[in-house]
């Protein structure tokens, strides 16, 4: 049980941070809590799918009792992204004070 505890905080690492860190992707730095914003913004998404356009405004949507949990899982992310900008701070707001808009 221990094992399968870790596989998944392993899973809940900070993906965004990873993948917008990476030297071979294009994805760069350009402001402090980049990707915790990012994280949270896709988990939102992912917890309520009508923000995309489709749904009639109905106060309950059955698709959300399933999309709901599976995007609390992306807010774990979201929480592991935090951790990481934060400590990526200092050279994150050098970088973002450096770059061209």
């Amino acid at each position: 049980m221990k094992a399968v505890a870790a596989a998944a905080l392993l899973l809940l690492c900070g993906c965004v941070n990873v993948y917008t860190r990476c030297p071979l992707t294009e994805r760069r730095i350009k402001g402090v809590y980049q990707c915790t914003k990012e994280a949270a913004s896709l988990s939102y998404v992912v917890m309520f799918p009508q923000t995309m356009g489709w749904g009639n405004g109905a106060a309950f949507v059955p698709e959300n009792l399933v999309t709901v949990p599976v995007g609390c899982l992306g807010m774990c992310d979201a929480a592991a992204e935090a951790v990481l900008d934060t400590v990526f701070l200092p050279a994150d707001a050098w970088l973002a004070s450096r770059r061209k808009k």
